[in-house]
C-alpha cells in the first residue's frame, strides 16, 4: 500500500471573475471566486469544504467570493 493513498490531491487555479450564465447580463450577475481541480478527493475532506461553503462542478471545486 502507497504512503499516498487515502489522501486527496488538488490543483489549485486560482481567483476569476466570471457572469452568471443563468442571469444573462442581469444586475448582480458578476461573481468572484477561487478554483481548483480534484485529482483526488476524500470524503472527509470534500465534506470539510462542502461545510465550509465550497461548491462542485464535475472535477472543479470553487469557492464564490461574492
Amino acid at each position: 500500500m502507497s504512503q499516498w493513498q487515502g489522501l486527496s490531491v488538488l490543483t489549485p487555479h486560482g481567483s476569476y471573475d466570471g457572469t452568471c450564465g443563468y442571469c444573462k447580463g442581469a444586475l448582480g450577475s458578476e461573481y468572484k471566486s477561487f478554483g481548483t481541480r480534484a485529482e483526488r478527493l476524500t470524503c472527509a475532506d470534500y465534506q470539510a469544504m462542502l461545510d465550509r461553503g465550497w461548491r462542485r462542478s464535475g472535477k472543479f471545486l470553487y469557492l464564490p467570493d461574492n
